[in-house]
């Protein structure tokens, strides 16, 4: 009896975290392409959003797993 009933609990706890890193992935594509967007921007455009080319710079160094 105990068998059937841990089965169920288990497979949520995969479910939630498989959730959790699906998400995590997404989130993290979501911050590279961002990333990748601001590099190609203008200095002016840049200018008019309240950031710099080094602020810009700073960000795409950063490693595509930190968001």
């Amino acid at each position: 009896m105990l068998r059937h009933e841990a089965q169920p609990a288990a497979q949520g706890i995969c479910a939630g975290i498989l959730a959790k890193a699906s998400t995590w992935l997404l989130r993290m594509d979501e911050t590279w392409r961002q990333r990748r967007q601001l590099d190609v921007l203008s200095d002016w455009q840049l200018r008019d959003i309240g950031l710099s080319r080094a602020d810009v710079e700073a960000e795409a160094a950063q490693p595509f797993w930190r968001v």
